[in-house]
């Protein structure tokens, strides 16, 4: 019989493992999508003292990641976003934990993804930071998402372009956006 040390050893290792493997994108990821990993738009160079920078993510920490063969008729179907949201508890944990943040009430912060899942975003923690909700926050940044979505949708953006705009800086683009289409956009 294992002695209780050994269990508790082995205990320690799995979990280990296993949250190694969710920080890395390794499982957990899209499920709806196994053709290729998520591609990640900069190196993450950072796991830990991450900051937020005025509502945005640190870019050591959270680069943005795609999935880099989904289809813009997959993105451009509705429900898309709600069938590929499939992040874990654990991983929010791990995003939290990365920046710093021990303690998040309801409504203070939203784990988001820095290119949204409408725009071909990751689950992997690469694309994950935790938003706040308060100006500029998660409402905000989904009024641009809506509206780059729209874009894309309509051949009127490249689905790159807008990925790349979104993960380098989501707020000035909400600043470019027309307060008339802020509105429509918002949610």
């Amino acid at each position: 019989m294992p002695s209780v040390t050994r269990i508790r050893a082995l205990v320690g290792l799995a979990l280990a493992l296993g949250l190694a493997a969710l920080a890395t994108g390794c499982v957990g990821a899209h499920k709806h999508h196994k053709a290729k990993p998520a591609r990640t738009l900069a190196p993450v160079t950072k796991r830990s003292g991450c900051r937020l920078h005025g509502g945005l993510p640190d870019s050591s920490c959270t680069p943005g990641a795609v999935l880099p063969d989904v289809k813009l008729r997959a993105l451009c179907t509705p429900g898309y976003s709600k069938r590929a949201l499939h992040v874990s508890g654990m991983t929010r944990e791990l995003v939290y934990a990365a920046y710093g943040i021990k303690v998040h009430p309801p409504g203070r912060y939203e784990i988001d993804h820095l290119v949204s899942l409408g725009l071909g975003g990751s689950n992997v923690q690469a694309n994950l930071w935790p938003e706040q909700g308060a100006f500029p926050g998660y409402h905000d940044k989904n009024t641009v998402e809506n509206y780059l979505h729209a874009q894309v949708c309509q051949h009127r953006l490249a689905l790159a372009t807008a990925q790349q705009e979104l993960a380098h800086d989501w707020l000035a683009l909400y600043r470019r956006i027309p307060t008339a289409l802020r509105r429509r956009y918002r949610t």
